[in-house]
């Protein structure tokens, strides 16, 4: 009832001050202190889409939303994301999903048990991961649909200013398990780079986790990756050895040549840094062994590859 009269005098064009003021007196019970302050910002929101673009419509969406921070527990979170989304206040999105994170899971229970791989294991532990999902779920279906107005609009090639909003709040905010629910939308939808660049405290023990749980060739791929731009040209020397000397059907020969040739310049880098009793050089000698033999192997695939085609 309270949330029809709401929308009722909403859509009316109606200010809901004595509303809110009637409801706190005589309904006290059920139109909390939380619910007053969440109507209010509601209005505002309401009031800042039939304004121009421009400084006043900000200041009104921030202050909207600094009000919904403070009832932030309360607030259905999903529909108030819906709200902004639909003023183009994506930044808001952010910083309240984030804000819900933190209040769900004061103790950081979540974060505890990801570290310490107990999410099965504490029901308090699992409680306060399913409420951080859930608060993420929000940022993460707020780039889905991003994207899908990317698409409608064929603009899914150009730089996206409400996405890069998105993902940089939540690269910028200490929330790890955010970040880890971010990079893993990005690598979903193919966004390697911006994984790669997003200088995430979070990134290495990320990918780290990744190569352990599963240990995918895509997985080490992103791990040496991230090692050579971090300039730790030895670690990622150590991992493209490792995946070229991998024993799968799904490694092709070309694969194989050009993990390895990866590695002999990432060793020859590491070496210009290494210390004088480190093992680099009989490295870079095995590595270019085994470079050679794989040239080999590939040149003799190639000059096979011609044969048949040339025979009748």
């Amino acid at each position: 009832l309270i949330t029809c009269l709401v929308h009722y005098y909403l859509d009316d064009d109606a200010e809901t001050n004595r509303l809110r003021s009637d409801l706190r007196t005589f309904c006290p019970t059920i139109f909390s202190a939380d619910d007053a302050r969440t109507v209010q910002a509601t209005e505002m929101i309401e009031q800042a889409r039939n304004l121009p673009p421009g400084l006043a419509r900000k200041e009104l969406l921030e202050e909207a939303v600094k009000l919904l921070r403070s009832s932030v527990q309360k607030l259905k979170l999903p529909l108030i994301c819906e709200l902004l989304y639909e003023v183009n206040y994506v930044q808001g999105i952010a910083d309240l999903v984030l804000a819900r994170a933190e209040k769900d899971d004061p103790k950081m229970l979540a974060l505890i048990a990801y570290k310490n791989r107990l999410e099965d294991s504490e029901v308090f532990a699992r409680e306060a991961i399913m409420k951080r999902k859930e608060a993420y779920r929000c940022i993460t279906s707020t780039l889905d649909r991003i994207m899908v107005d990317e698409r409608s609009l064929g603009t899914g090639d150009q730089l996206n200013p409400s996405k890069d909003i998105v993902i940089r709040s939540v690269f910028d905010s200490k929330d790890e398990l955010a970040h880890v629910a971010v990079f893993k939308w990005l690598l979903e939808h193919d966004f390697v780079n911006v994984v790669l660049q997003s200088k995430s405290p979070y990134l290495e023990s990320f990918l780290h986790r990744r190569v352990e749980e599963g240990g995918s060739s895509r997985s080490l791929d992103l791990l040496w990756r991230f090692h050579e731009r971090s300039g730790d040209h030895r670690k990622a020397t150590d991992l493209l050895f490792e995946l070229a000397q991998r024993e799968t059907d799904k490694l092709s020969i070309d694969r194989r040549v050009a993990y390895l040739s990866q590695a002999a310049m990432c060793a020859r880098s590491a070496s210009s840094e290494a210390d004088p009793g480190s093992n680099i050089h009989d490295l870079i000698v095995e590595i270019g062994d085994k470079l050679d033999v794989a040239q080999v192997q590939l040149a003799t695939k190639l000059v096979l590859t011609r044969l048949l085609s040339l025979k009748p």
